[in-house]
């Protein structure tokens, strides 16, 4: 998972911000399970990195988790997300494979984060068959398959919204090479201006 995630927002071949350099940051275990306090600390690090030897870098961070059910979103996640953006960067999240309307979950607005879902040509208004969907969401990414890279065989084909959201990371990463991205408007935008 974390390798095609990485292909799809820098990869050589398939990556859309080829020029982009990442920093990977293991926050779950192989089974896919966490708790915010991984992500925090993740966060807590970058904070630090971008403050340090990074100081003055464009950054974009790609979250390949989504907040509504497998972790729980602490006030101290808010609050780093908030750093971030008060830092420059901006945050792509996962929203999730469950096929729920993502306005059920109130920790959506209380995130800074761009809230990202995939559509794989159904209507708008329900997203994937297999994604979150809703008015609730920042960025639906039309999307059927992408070419990856795999850890076994070159490339393979995904789908869902940890591709979704690295697309989005990645055309960040590639935009933000090219001007800041907090000059463009609204869309990069925290939803609330206080943690």
């Amino acid at each position: 998972h974390g390798t095609g995630v990485a292909s799809a927002i820098s990869g050589k071949y398939s990556g859309i911000a080829t020029g982009a350099t990442l920093v990977p940051f293991v926050v779950l275990d192989c089974d896919g399970t966490g708790s915010s306090t991984y992500i925090e600390q993740a966060l807590a690090e970058i904070i630090t990195l971008v403050q340090g030897t990074l100081a003055g870098s464009k950054f974009v961070i790609n979250i390949s988790q989504d907040p509504i059910d497998k972790v729980d979103v602490s006030l101290g996640m808010r609050s780093l997300e908030h750093q971030i953006y008060s830092l420059g960067g901006t945050i792509a999240r996962a929203m999730g494979n469950f096929v729920d309307d993502a306005c059920y979950f109130p920790v959506l607005r209380s995130l800074p984060s761009l809230a990202v879902a995939t559509k794989n040509g159904l209507p708008l208004a329900t997203g994937s068959l297999f994604s979150e969907h809703g008015d609730c969401l920042d960025i639906i990414v039309p999307q059927r398959e992408m070419n990856v890279a795999s850890m076994t065989n070159g490339f393979t084909s995904a789908d869902g919204a940890s591709y979704a959201s690295s697309a989005v990371a990645g055309s960040l990463a590639s935009m933000s090479q090219k001007t800041d991205l907090k000059g463009i408007p609204n869309i990069f935008q925290p939803h609330e201006t206080s943690p």
